[in-house]
């Protein structure tokens, strides 16, 4: 218990009365001779802690006498945040007797107060009600002594020396913090190998994409070269290549020309000749049909008639598309050229897959040499994962185990590693011989782009799973000069630096061989503002601030 003195109590008690005059009444106006009060007031106070589901409890009480009205200093903290309860009530049993506060002296601060008519050893409890909270806290036996002599003599066969190693921590200075404090539990406990690591391209999601032939590099049709920082889609038409032609290429390329353009001739006379036959049949028909009410045609002749416009229909049908399919080969070899009569040939440069351009090495109208590089494409929505396992720690490096890794420039982010083959790692077959280490390479879905090429890290590899007596959470662990500490709560307002010996660490929890037994609490969050305080104790420990 820490050293609470009899100024400080009263200090405390006298000063949440100030709000709640009509709740303590006489009873909490400072001692004189003739109250039984005074009686209680010699003594030293009591404090108790108990840390709830929800809400962390450090009382501070006299010892109690019959015949006396006892104030009860109830300090609550929401074990979720840190913070002080600010609102709600609290009810304090005690045997058959109930005490309540129905408002906070002060933030965090509640104070049921009330007369003890009886002696005797009672059942406790305190009960919160905030519109977040409704806990009730056993608080073990309480004490009505029947006379201030036995009330002082309890108080000298309880009383405790302050350890030499306490730190006190006031609870104002914690709720500053946001303290929070995390129970030393059993827990299962992954073994995880951890290894340095960094990202690479894989070997298929990078391309040089070069010239196909020796040539006239221009740009595609339509549209333009592209530029560093591109996003580009598979088979995406990059640029195109124009080789140089000879003289006799040349007059076969224009041969050619003039027989396409001759059988476009010829495509247009038979859609002429297909339209003036299908009107010929088209009004031979009619004809037929009006002279069969005259008796002056026969069935015979109208069924041939017909059978003449279906066939001239079908033939004109064949023309018209014919005629079509020139007109448009005419008008995509005029785009393509330019309008020129003469078509150059031109290689199309395709992207191999879909990848955001990261280099142009060639520029439109450039002479080009066939193998040449025009740019370079990358797919940075797949990585590569390389770690370096020490030799020594092969045997628990198990490839088909979970991976996962962090980075530097990715911090509180943690990545699923997945194999590349096969829901394996890929393993190297050698030791290297500078590191002693075996390379193990990973896949890493990066389709948010948060990770780039070359970045250095950590994979860890669940090397398997045991149960441990003790752990603690990460954060609690605080390290100096090489020397692994934490700092337990033994008090609500007093804590002890312990001396760790570490085992098992998977992510956020510790194992703790040594210095911590299952079931105490440890400062997690805000363990440093503890370690400050037991560097300044002064600045921490004395007094509160109601």
């Amino acid at each position: 218990m820490p050293r609470f003195t009899l100024s400080r109590y009263w200090n405390l008690l006298l000063l949440a009365s100030v709000a709640a005059a009509p709740l303590l009444g006489p009873a909490c106006s400072p001692p004189s001779a003739a109250t039984p009060q005074q009686e209680l007031a010699a003594p030293e106070p009591r404090s108790i802690t108990v840390v709830g589901e929800k809400a962390l409890l450090h009382l501070v009480h006299p010892h109690l006498v019959q015949g006396g009205t006892a104030g009860f200093l109830a300090h609550l903290t929401a074990r979720e945040s840190g913070e002080p309860i600010r609102e709600g009530s609290v009810t304090l049993s005690l045997g058959s007797s109930s005490f309540t506060a129905n408002t906070p002296q002060k933030d965090g601060l509640f104070v049921p107060t009330g007369a003890l008519p009886s002696a005797g050893t009672f059942r406790a409890a305190l009960t919160i009600r905030t519109p977040l909270i409704n806990e009730t806290l056993s608080l073990g036996d309480l004490v009505v002594h029947p006379s201030l002599k036995d009330a002082e003599a309890a108080a000298r066969s309880s009383a405790q020396a302050l350890q030499r190693d306490a730190v006190p921590f006031i609870m104002e200075s914690q709720w500053k913090v946001k303290l929070l404090l995390a129970a030393a539990e059993k827990r299962t406990l992954a073994d995880r190998l951890s290894v340095q690591a960094c990202t690479v391209i894989p070997e298929d999601a990078s391309v040089e994409v070069a010239a196909p032939a020796t040539g006239l590099l221009v740009a595609p049709q339509p549209g333009r070269m592209v530029k560093t920082g591109e996003q580009v889609g598979a088979k995406q038409v990059l640029a195109r290549v124009e080789p140089p032609l000879s003289t006799s290429e040349i007059a076969q390329i224009r041969s050619l020309e003039m027989e396409f353009d001759l059988r476009a001739l010829e495509a247009a006379r038979e859609r002429r000749a297909a339209e003036a036959r299908l009107k010929f049949a088209e009004i031979e028909r009619e004809r037929v049909v009006k002279l069969q009410p005259e008796g002056l045609s026969t069935k015979k002749q109208l069924e041939q008639a017909e059978q003449n416009l279906a066939v001239a229909r079908s033939e004109h049908e064949s023309a018209v598309r014919m005629s079509d399919l020139v007109e448009r080969m005419i008008q995509q070899r005029m785009m393509g050229t330019g309008g020129r009569a003469t078509a150059p040939v031109q290689i199309a440069v395709e992207a191999p897959f879909a990848g955001v351009v990261v280099d142009v090495h060639a520029v439109a109208g450039a002479s080009i040499e066939s193998g040449q590089p025009i740019c370079k494409i990358v797919d940075p929505a797949r990585l590569w994962v390389e770690a370096k396992v020490p030799e020594l720690d092969l045997a628990r490096a198990i490839a088909g185990s979970p991976a996962f890794a962090t980075f530097i420039g990715a911090p509180g982010e943690k990545f699923q590693l997945a194999g590349v083959a096969g829901g394996l790692p890929y393993v190297s077959h050698e030791v290297e011989q500078s590191t002693r280490t075996v390379l193990y390479r990973y896949q890493l879905d990066n389709l948010q782009r948060r990770l780039q090429a070359g970045m250095v890290g950590e994979v860890q590899i669940v090397a398997g799973a045991r149960e441990v007596a003790v752990a603690i959470p990460a954060e609690a662990v605080l390290r100096e000069h090489g020397v692994a500490s934490a700092y337990v709560m033994v008090d609500g307002e007093l804590y002890q630096r312990r001396e760790l010996v570490l085992g098992l660490s998977d992510g956020g929890w510790v194992e703790i061989i040594q210095g911590i037994r299952a079931g105490e609490y440890v400062a997690s969050r805000g363990a440093h503002a503890v370690r400050l305080a037991a560097l300044t104790p002064a600045s921490f420990g004395e007094g509160h601030s109601h």
